[in-house]
Order: C-alpha cells, then sequence, then structure tokens
C-alpha cells in the first residue's frame, strides 16, 4: 500500500477512489490493508463490507496482521504462543480507530452510516467492499442503470468531504486477459465518475500469459509449470 501511495501521490480527499480486478486477485485485501495502515497513524476510518461476515472479516484483519493466517486464527491457534499472538493482535485491532460493519446494506444505508461516522468518530474515508453487492432497488429499470444511480451517490458522499474507496470487479469476457478500465463490469459511470482508478493484476492468475515471477510461458490456471509461481527455475 505504500508503495500505490508513493507512486499515485496517495488518495485524494473528498474523492471517489475505485480499486479494480478479477475475483480472487485482491481488492478486498489491498482495500482493508490501506484502511489498516490508516488508522494505525491515528487517522479514523470506516469499512463496510458486503461480502463478509463480522467475524469473517475479524478473523481475516488478525490473521493478515499476525502472520499466522486467517485458517490459523480461525482454529484458535495450535500453540500458546500462537493463541497469545492471536489475543494480543485482536487487542490491538479492536483499538484502532476502524469502524467495521458488515452485511447487506443498499447505497443510502451507506451514506447515511458514512455520516454518522463522521458525526461520532470524525472519520473522512471509507471503504465499500464491493460495489456490486449493495442491494438495489427491485423496482430500477435494469442492473447497470442501478450500478449508475449507486455510483453517483458515492460520488455525491465523497464531494460532501468524506473520501470513498471502493472495489469493484472487472468483467470476464471469454479468457481472461490483462485487466482494462474498459471491463470495469457496468463501466460507463464508474470509470466517468471515479477520481482514481487502481486494476490489480496477477498474471499468473491468467492463461496463456507470460509469467509475472519468471518469464515462462507454460502459464495454465494459477501457477506457472515452469516455477511453480516462486520465480525459482530449477
Amino acid at each position: 500500500w505504500y508503495q500505490i501511495q508513493s507512486r499515485t501521490g496517495g488518495i485524494p480527499e473528498s474523492a471517489l477512489g475505485v480499486i479494480a480486478a478479477y475475483p480472487g486477485v485482491g481488492k478486498t485485501a489491498l482495500l482493508s490493508s490501506a484502511l489498516m495502515a490508516i488508522a494505525k497513524g491515528g487517522k479514523p476510518v470506516g469499512l463496510c463490507s458486503l461480502e463478509m461476515s463480522s467475524a469473517q472479516l475479524i478473523c481475516t484483519l488478525i490473521g493478515r496482521e499476525s502472520g499466522l493466517g486467517v485458517r490459523r486464527v480461525r482454529e484458535g491457534g495450535k500453540t500458546s504462543e500462537q493463541h497469545r499472538r492471536i489475543a494480543e493482535v485482536g487487542s490491538r485491532i479492536a483499538n484502532l480507530p476502524l469502524y467495521l460493519s458488515c452485511g447487506s446494506m443498499s447505497v443510502d444505508e451507506v451514506v447515511g452510516l458514512a455520516r454518522a461516522w463522521r458525526r461520532k468518530h470524525g472519520i473522512r474515508l471509507v471503504g465499500v467492499d464491493y460495489l456490486q453487492l449493495l442491494r438495489r432497488d427491485v423496482h430500477e429499470e435494469s442492473r447497470r442503470i442501478g450500478i449508475d444511480g449507486m455510483v453517483q451517490r458515492l460520488k455525491t458522499l465523497a464531494q460532501s468531504g468524506i473520501t470513498v474507496m471502493v472495489t469493484s470487479q472487472l468483467a470476464r469476457q471469454g479468457q481472461v486477459k490483462r485487466p482494462l478500465h474498459e471491463l470495469l463490469k457496468e463501466s460507463g459511470s464508474i470509470f466517468e465518475a471515479a477520481d482514481m482508478v487502481l486494476t490489480l493484476d496477477r498474471p499468473k492468475f491468467r492463461k496463456d500469459e507470460p509469467c509475472g515471477e519468471c518469464g515462462g510461458s507454460e502459464q495454465r490456471g494459477p501457477y506457472c509449470h515452469t516455477c511453480g509461481g516462486t520465480g525459482r527455475v530449477s
């Protein structure tokens, strides 16, 4: 996250930023890591997770911060040292100015919650994970029109003084290729309204592409047949 900040100049204030990628590439990890880094600096931030439950999100944050991984945290640790580490990291996260809300929400509920967090806790940045999971109006004419309306509501929230970082999926069109802005799902209003768009890429997750670790051409699925994703060629 710090490398991205140094290359982009940081997240603009009162802006709408989009983190876009194919499923499983790391949108949620980047967003939550960014918010954790900002909260560690003493600045209050909020995160609306529409994909995870509270327990799943907390396990994910502790697993990443402790270095033990989500599975080990979910199991409660295998040793007394791991138990101690999980408790210590969990307590540290609980004391951060990081405010969480999980579960199904509409864009209006997200906007209302962000404004309530600003009044009570002074937050100036909120993350939304992810755009396509926001609950839509059952009476909307089409999915695309619904997404357009959500993006405009989030843009209005940003312009009111709360920076918004939202994750969004890229559309899979046949063979998965290098991520481009035009592949943003329902991309019309997203690309136009966003002040910053970050597209994440992991070449080893794309078929028939040179391996991003070793440059090998035998990429088939998640792992390169040349280096196994390690970058080391035997």
